[in-house]
């Protein structure tokens, strides 16, 4: 069995990450598994193909033009780019065939973040021609949107995108009304037992189910997994020291990228949060990424804010350190920072969004809250840290749950088992 990953990046962001953990316990289930990417982010990797198919010189010239001509069409909505909108992508891209030969080997053509990577139209031609079949797991919903790749409750691709909120648009047939027609299209044109769709989470299949584009299709859910050996329970006392953080104090733990771009993401309630914590000095705040946060001085003081880390075992380590970890997304599929934190025996703290209630039992691993209700969560969260000898039941089922469910070898297993099913060698 040959398996091609396709993917933007390797490297860059939590979909991509996940897609490349899998192509790795694949290749230790035996699989041929080979992962192909068209950008490296500035990285390099012995086990990632980059894509650099030869080209003429007319070929590139072609290229430049076509990539002009998208960049022009995209321009005429700079609404896009303000702060907090979504990311938007088109389902063209500068280079329809670039890739294909080096699929044409392949049983099995996993896609995850594709956005910028493949042309649907070209892309799924090919596949209908071809004896491979395609595996699409759904990192967030560009795939069967007008672009989007959150909606933000926008219920549009069920029907006919248009009037784009995400582009500031009023035009029904703007840009988006036309991205999702074609993609539409191109899955009428696609024999059902090409695709199979993967979900994590039961809210991403909610919404494939009810999409345009994929509602023909079959659609299975495999959770994400997490390395349960990486992230999980440590001596918090040498840990802090390491990082030099108090031992006596309660560390509360914050994890997100770019939160302060993408509205979504509720970076701004983490502000609120630091300052419903200010009365406790015993609590010390650590926020791991590239966002700054909109913190008073008071607030800076029991803060820390260690930037972006790049290494896996230096952010497992702030994981284990902690006592709490706060998610305060409002839109999302299944959180990476979710399920490594649990991982580590971390009591969770998140709105009750997305897919986070598949894994976080209110009550039970952890505490759910109504979307943007920040009162009620600091409260708890409040709560929870004065009390000296906690009930360790709840950390405990937390781990237990990722082990039990969302452990990396699981999720390669899954894969594999799908596959074969598909192939009819299962």
């Amino acid at each position: 069995m040959k398996v091609v990953h396709l993917s933007t990046y390797y490297n860059k962001g939590g979909a991509a990450k996940a897609h490349f953990r899998i192509h790795n316990q694949l290749k230790q289930l035996g699989v041929d598994s080979q992962f192909l990417v068209r950008n490296s982010n500035g990285s390099h990797f012995e086990d990632v193909q980059l894509l650099n198919p030869k080209k003429s010189r007319l070929s590139r010239l072609i290229e430049r033009n076509r990539s002009k001509s998208l960049s022009k069409e995209l321009d005429c909505y700079p609404q896009r780019l303000l702060p907090g909108k979504e990311l938007f992508s088109d389902d063209r891209t500068s280079d329809k065939h670039g890739f294909v030969r080096q699929l044409k080997d392949a049983d099995i053509v996993q896609l995850n973040w594709v956005a910028g990577f493949i042309d649907y139209q070209s892309f799924f031609k090919n596949v209908n021609s071809s004896r491979s079949k395609v595996v699409w797991r759904l990192a967030d919903m560009n795939p069967f949107t007008g672009g989007c790749h959150f909606s933000e409750g926008c219920q549009k691709f069920e029907k006919s995108c248009g009037s784009c909120p995400t582009l500031g648009s009023d035009n029904d047939r703007d840009l988006s009304f036309e991205i999702l027609r074609r993609k539409v299209e191109a899955m009428n044109r696609l024999a059902e037992e090409k695709l199979t769709i993967v979900c994590v989470s039961d809210w991403m299949m909610d919404n494939v189910r009810r999409s345009r584009v994929f509602r023909k299709f079959e659609c299975k859910k495999i959770t994400t997994g997490v390395n349960v050996e990486l992230f999980r329970p440590r001596d918090k006392a040498l840990l802090r020291k390491k990082h030099g953080i108090a031992v006596d104090k309660k560390v509360v733990l914050f994890v997100a990228d770019r939160g302060h771009i993408r509205r979504r993401k509720g970076w701004n309630y983490v502000s609120d949060i630091c300052e419903k914590l200010q009365t406790q000095p015993t609590v010390l705040t650590v926020l791991i990424g590239t966002d700054e946060c909109n913190l008073s001085e008071a607030d800076k003081a029991l803060v820390l804010h260690t930037g972006e880390i790049g290494s896996p075992k230096t952010i497992a380590e702030f994981y284990a350190l902690a006592d709490a970890f706060v998610y305060t997304g409002i839109d999302d599929n299944l959180p990476n920072t979710v399920l490594e934190a649990m991982a580590s025996g971390l009591v969770v703290f998140s709105f009750n969004t997305g897919g986070v209630p598949d894994v976080v039992e209110d009550g039970i691993n952890g505490y759910l809250f109504t979307k943007g209700d920040v009162g009620a969560l600091a409260s708890k969260l409040k709560d929870f840290l004065v009390v000296e000898d906690q009930d360790s039941s709840i950390s405990l089922n937390a781990r237990h749950r990722i082990v039990e469910s969302f452990s990396a070898e699981s999720e390669g297993r899954s894969y594999l088992e799908l596959y074969q099913t598909l192939l009819g060698t299962g």
